[in-house]
């Protein structure tokens, strides 16, 4: 009775399996009839293997049956795809493991007699993984739309590994707990073996989240800024392209404007010639260049910032130049975040409010400098803490400036002295090799 309730729950936690793997790989639908009925006879051998010898007092024996146990699915699976993967093997693992901590915690909270123990659990782990099997059915059916396999595909190899090793790790410590014997002390010795695992296991799973999460927030500003960017880069060009129409116009009048001035002459009238070249002053184009660090990027950042501020009565002032060998979008990440910071703090001031921009070389080191006021009190180089409100989205900027100052082999040094706040950055031999050259 049991070896036959045993063979139907594995046959069914074949299925399980083989259900599974189509949604994480598109390319393993093709199968054949042959193919299915060998993978499920090598699940039903191995699983009457398992019953008959796995209680002979054979260690090696006993070891071999079980890790050939563990691993049927997998092969059962190999036969039926003829393919396989990191994710498919943890997958499989999981939904094996899940059914086993949903029938421990079953057994633990609704104890049964120790001689039908056996019987109750094959029933169990029967039952657990048809409705494992109806649910995934389910859910694969109502959410297909919305193509639930690229779920799978989106969580990265780790993810499956410590989901699996955590599971694995909380299955052995509810088998341990659920287990009669009259050996407390071996018992209580393994059930904490497994508790300290698990807490360890859990611990490391929380850094990587951690990690991941911090990871995600780092390139969420680097792609608000890039957006940000792209559309001062168009802005720019935008100004640029208006100015040369003006430019484009004046000239298309610009013989007529001449040929009236030599007329006024002629005719000796100077007053009107001075009225006249008034007015064609005033026609002439007023949208040059606000910057010209020698590096257009640089030049749309910083006019698109004093754009911004025209009104705050703020002025960004630059001096020196800025290489093009520097990446754009390094560029980008420290002089957005560094005059968004110096603006933040300008405008928490009264009074003069100048942004002092400098950049240039020094003994073969690019130096880039930004300046502005502040009333904070003196605290050189540690990193300010954001004075916005919604401290969630910001405070990262000058952490992205050091990441990419050490990606240059540079270093960056805060200043704040006589209310005057200074980030000064330091790049090393790249960009200067790149100058050189």
């Amino acid at each position: 009775m049991i070896l036959v309730i045993s063979v139907l729950s594995e046959l069914i936690m074949a299925l399980l399996t083989f259900y599974l793997m189509p949604m994480l790989d598109n390319e393993v639908y093709e199968t054949k009839r042959s193919r299915l009925i060998i993978s499920l006879l090598l699940i039903i051998v191995i699983t009457v293997c398992f019953n008959v010898f796995f209680y002979i007092s054979n260690t090696v024996v006993q070891i071999a049956i079980l890790g050939l146990n563990y691993v049927k699915f997998i092969a059962a699976a190999m036969i039926l795809y003829k393919k396989i993967n990191i994710k498919i093997v943890c997958l499989a693992f999981i939904v094996h493991t899940l059914c086993s901590i949903c029938v421990a915690g079953i057994s633990f909270v609704l104890p049964v007699k120790q001689s039908t123990a056996t019987c109750t659990s094959e029933i169990l782990l029967l039952a657990v993984r048809t409705v494992f099997l109806l649910l995934i059915v389910f859910l694969k059916n109502k959410c297909e739309k919305w193509y639930l396999n690229n779920i799978f595909k989106i969580l990265p190899n780790y993810i499956y590994i410590l989901v699996l090793v955590n599971l694995f790790l909380a299955n052995g410590l509810m088998d341990t707990a659920n287990y009669s014997t009259e050996n407390i002390i071996l018992k209580d010795i393994n059930i904490k073996a497994f508790a300290i695992s698990l807490s360890l296991c859990v611990f490391a799973t929380l850094v990587l989240l951690l990690f991941s999460v911090t990871s995600k927030k780092y390139f969420s500003d680097i792609n608000k800024l890039l957006e940000k960017q792209i559309q001062t880069q168009i802005g720019y060009y935008e100004d640029r392209e208006r100015t040369y129409a003006e430019i484009r116009r004046f000239k298309h009048d610009y013989i007529n404007h001449i040929n009236c001035i030599r007329s006024m002459l002629k005719a000796e009238r100077y007053d009107e010639i001075s009225e006249y070249l008034g007015n064609i002053t005033d026609m002439l184009p007023a949208g040059e260049l606000s910057f010209n660090t020698g590096n257009f990027i640089s030049d749309a950042i910083l006019s698109d910032k004093q754009s911004s501020v025209k009104e705050e009565n703020i002025i960004i002032e630059f001096d020196g130049t800025i290489p093009t060998s520097i990446n754009e979008t390094d560029l980008c990440i420290i002089l957005g975040n560094a005059v968004d910071n110096a603006i933040e703090a300008c405008l928490a001031l009264d009074g003069e409010k100048k942004i002092t921009v400098y950049g240039g070389f020094s003994h073969s080191y690019f130096i880039l400098t930004i300046s502005n006021p502040t009333d904070k009190a003196e605290n050189n180089n540690i990193l300010p803490f954001t004075t916005k409100s919604d401290k969630s989205e910001h405070g990262f900027g000058l952490l992205n400036i050091k990441s990419v100052v050490n990606k240059y082999n540079g270093y960056m040094k805060i200043d704040n002295k006589n209310n005057v706040f200074t980030l000064c950055l330091t790049f090393n031999s790249i960009i200067s090799e790149c100058v050189k050259s």
